[in-house]
């Protein structure tokens, strides 16, 4: 099934901002975020050169001065040492990280409230088929991939002498559709910018930023042929030119056209993603609060009436909110602790409630596990972070406009 990615320019809150929606051709929304980006922020995904200013024994981490004077926070694992980092200070590769130490690192966590951004040591490119990192040359794959497929990848990224890539390569699951030749060119690629960073950077001050992905490089790694990219953004329509990806550009000047975003009707879909309450088809409810500790949906048997008994209802209900319930946590970008309380109902079902919920959190592009369900009927789901949420990205449109 084909993907449209639409990026679009609109005002939200009285500032004009530009909001990305990827869709399938039969309309099921697949992700929806508001532009993650600006020259006052460090962006996800950013290199950086930084300057260690405290070690921070407790915490397991370094305080890193960075561009601008703003401060990221870096962990530390234990026993890792001067090798385990892109330093750009002369130490023995033995040493401990100190004060004064300057090295390489990479944005992986906006700041939330008052923690910092968080960086990491290993400098990480990816593209459509593959993840090329600073760290020693080895080669991974995506659990997803079938042992035949790793095989066949295995062979043709290997050279003739039996000698793997000199970078840790890490094959993504969409590399299975892909030839020898498309792989092997996306690593020359991704590998050679990795390592024009990592040469370029031994030579540059703290404060530089090496590497700024492009705001929404997480979503043009997910369209191939036949997908398509529609925007009223030039530098959107240079770069999908550049990726030889298909282009619809509406002029935001033309005069005969309504803008972008009322085509695939944005207002409302951001309308529905920060409502409190979202119905379901069954005329049952999801009702989604947002906390400081965790995100918590109450699943509401609403409008539902059917002449069967209650164990029925709820198995009929839960499966329905199951899918719903996934499908906001996906287009909110809710991320953490996430509890569901589902209806109650017999043990057998709630057992394949989990099962099913299991199989729903398989296929989320984001890594969601799902824990345990309690004896209350409470599923217990624990989210990666890998950017704000919906709700925190429109408050901090709103902070930034103040």
């Amino acid at each position: 099934m084909s993907k449209t990615l639409v990026i679009a320019s609109m005002e939200i809150a009285g500032r004009g901002t530009a909001v990305s929606l990827l869709r399938e051709s039969d309309g099921k929304v697949l992700d929806f975020s508001i532009l993650p980006d600006s020259d006052s922020e460090t962006p996800v995904g950013a290199v950086f050169v930084g300057r260690v200013e405290k070690i921070d024994r407790k915490t397991n981490g370094a305080f890193v001065r960075i561009c601008g004077g703003r401060m990221v926070f870096l962990p530390i694992r234990k026993n890792q040492t001067c090798r385990n980092f892109c330093m750009i200070t002369k130490r023995p590769p033995e040493a401990q990280l100190h004060s004064g130490d300057m090295l390489l690192l990479q944005i992986d966590g906006e700041a939330v409230k008052t923690k910092l951004p968080h960086a990491r040591a290993e400098i990480n490119l990816s593209g459509h088929f593959l993840v090329v990192t600073s760290g020693p040359s080895s080669l991974h794959f995506s659990s997803k991939l079938p042992p035949q497929e790793k095989e066949r990848i295995r062979r043709d990224l290997t050279d003739p002498g039996g000698t793997l890539p000199g970078h840790c390569v890490i094959i993504r699951t969409a590399a299975s559709s892909a030839s020898a030749a498309e792989i092997r060119a996306e690593y020359d690629r991704i590998g050679s910018r990795l390592e024009e960073i990592l040469t370029i950077g031994k030579t540059r001050t703290y404060g530089t930023c090496l590497y700024r992905p492009f705001p929404w490089q997480h979503l043009f790694e997910q369209i191939q042929d036949p997908d398509l990219v529609e925007t009223d953004l030039d530098e959107v329509r240079l770069i999908a030119e550049k990726s030889g990806i298909c282009c619809i550009f509406h002029d935001p000047a033309g005069q005969d056209t309504d803008p972008l975003y009322r085509k695939y009707n944005i207002p409302s879909l951001l309308d529905h993603l920060t409502a409190k309450r979202v119905w379901m088809k069954s005329g049952a409810t999801l009702i989604i609060e947002q906390t400081e500790a965790f995100a918590a949906i109450d699943v509401n048997s609403g409008k539902f009436s059917k002449n069967i008994t209650h164990e029925e209802m709820a198995v009929r209900l839960n499966f329905e909110a199951a899918d719903a319930a996934m499908e906001q946590i996906r287009l909110r970008s809710l991320t953490g602790t996430i509890l569901i309380d589902f209806l109650n109902m017999c043990p057998e079902n709630e057992k394949k409630l989990i099962e099913y919920l299991e199989a729903l959190a398989a296929r989320e592009p984001v890594k969601t596990i799902v824990v345990d369900i309690t004896k209350l009927g409470i599923a217990e789901l624990t989210r990666e972070r890998t950017r704000l949420s919906l709700s925190e990205q429109l408050k901090r449109l709103k902070e930034n406009d103040a």
